[in-house]
């Protein structure tokens, strides 16, 4: 039996010279670049393509919130209305738009406040 290779971290976090991504607080597109936003305030900009981290991002508690965001659960502290739109605040005081197509993920989530009848 062959030996198993270690796994390392994943391409995502390699291009962005991290060792993991347990660090990763927020995740937002700029053209053919992803931001990422970390625990330490540091903001490394990537050249990676959204689609592919989203796939890395997918075993890290957190969701899409918008066509070019992702978001870690342990990173929203808040929401907010802006006309009929919300957005979400972070710990390190980043706002991230949340898109009417990830609305449902993001309540269900307990993201938003709880609408009142």
């Amino acid at each position: 039996i062959a030996p198993v290779a270690p796994a390392g971290p994943g391409l995502l976090a390699a291009k962005a010279g991290l060792p993991d991504l347990a660090a990763l607080r927020a995740v937002t597109a700029e053209d053919h670049y992803l931001r990422l936003h970390l625990a330490d305030g540091r903001r490394p900009l990537v050249l990676f393509r959204f689609g592919d981290a989203l796939a890395e991002l997918a075993a890290l508690d957190g969701c899409q919130v918008h066509r070019g965001a992702w978001v870690a659960a342990g990173a929203v502290t808040g929401a907010r209305r802006e006309g009929r739109r919300w957005r979400l605040s972070l710990a390190d005081g980043t706002e991230v738009p949340v898109s009417d197509s990830h609305l449902a993920a993001v309540r269900a989530r307990g993201w938003l406040p709880v609408r009142l009848s």
